[in-house]
């Protein structure tokens, strides 16, 4: 985009005999672009401003204004108008806007497979020394219930208002409530299936498994932390994204999850379990693109 500066001209006019004639001086007219102070607009602001040439204290100004000069010949007033072109860099902001967020959708991605990846990792140490899956995920959930209360309470996030005529809430707030929610409800279960095992003789048999009360526990966080962070990020991801987009990078994800799983814990993976594999995470991508397509097609 390029602004334009705009000079007009009024040429004096020929004298006439027996009166005094001053001239017209020539008035320039430009426009100068300037950021807009408000957000979200690329367009320029244009202020204009008028200015004389210096002449010289001899001659004569003819004030501006809408009255005729006496004496003047109207017929040979005319006006030029020129224009100098003034190039801008146009849309240089909201290219640097669309790769900001493009860098940004990139990290995010990043994010959800790493704390994927170590959730696995530390998941899978503490449970082959610590035999009780429903009293580990309980654990899970408590911490990432303890997050989402401390940002409420120190207004990190915006703390919702549920109300029965309230339609919709963000992910964020969803997921936080659905973390609650599944403490809530399976505390019972853990209970009548696993009963309390956060004791000192369930600790040592943990021990000697090879990993003392201190990993265990220290693990078991880690994983909690890397547990409620993948699905936060997760959840950041489908509110910038398609949900086909959110799915295909949730299948890339448990290809990148398998492979890492099992190149750290050096797991021997036969051609069957390699088939496997393929052909359920290939089910899982056709279903989700069948299942996008199915609403499109009743619509029609």
């Amino acid at each position: 985009m390029q602004s334009s500066a705009f000079t007009i001209r009024c040429p004096a006019a020929a004298p006439a005999r027996g009166f005094p004639v001053s001239r017209f001086d020539p008035i320039r007219i430009s426009a100068a672009s300037k950021p807009r102070s408000d957000a979200g607009s690329a367009l320029p602001r244009r202020s204009w401003f008028i200015s004389e040439p210096p002449t010289s204290s001899s001659r004569l100004r003819r004030p501006w204004g809408g009255v005729q000069l006496f004496g003047s010949d109207s017929g040979k007033d005319s006006f030029e108008v020129g224009a100098a072109s003034v190039p801008e860099a146009a849309g240089e902001g909201e290219k640097s806007g669309n790769f900001a967020k493009t860098l940004e959708l990139g990290l995010l991605f990043g994010l959800w497979y790493l704390f994927n990846i170590y959730f696995n990792i530390y998941n899978k140490q503490v449970l082959k020394a610590y035999h009780y899956p429903a009293t580990i995920t309980l654990a899970q959930f408590a911490v990432g219930s303890v997050l989402v209360l401390s940002m409420w309470i120190t207004n990190l996030y915006k703390r919702p208002t549920i109300s029965s005529s309230q339609e919709s809430m963000d992910n964020i707030t969803l997921f936080s409530i659905i973390t609650m929610m599944s403490f809530v409800l399976l505390f019972p279960v853990a209970c009548y299936l696993e009963g309390v095992k956060f004791s000192p003789a369930y600790f040592k048999l943990a021990a000697e498994q090879g990993m003392n009360v201190k990993q265990v526990l220290s693990r078991s966080l880690l994983a909690a932390l890397c547990f409620h962070a993948y699905q936060q990020v997760s959840y950041m991801i489908l509110q910038r994204v398609s949900p086909v987009t959110h799915s295909v990078g949730n299948c890339v994800k448990r290809v990148v999850v398998i492979v890492s799983s099992v190149i750290f814990f050096k797991t021997p993976v036969s051609p069957i379990n390699s088939l496997g594999t393929g052909i359920a995470l290939a089910g899982v991508f056709l279903y989700s693109r069948v299942k996008r397509i199915k609403p499109k097609q009743k619509a029609a």
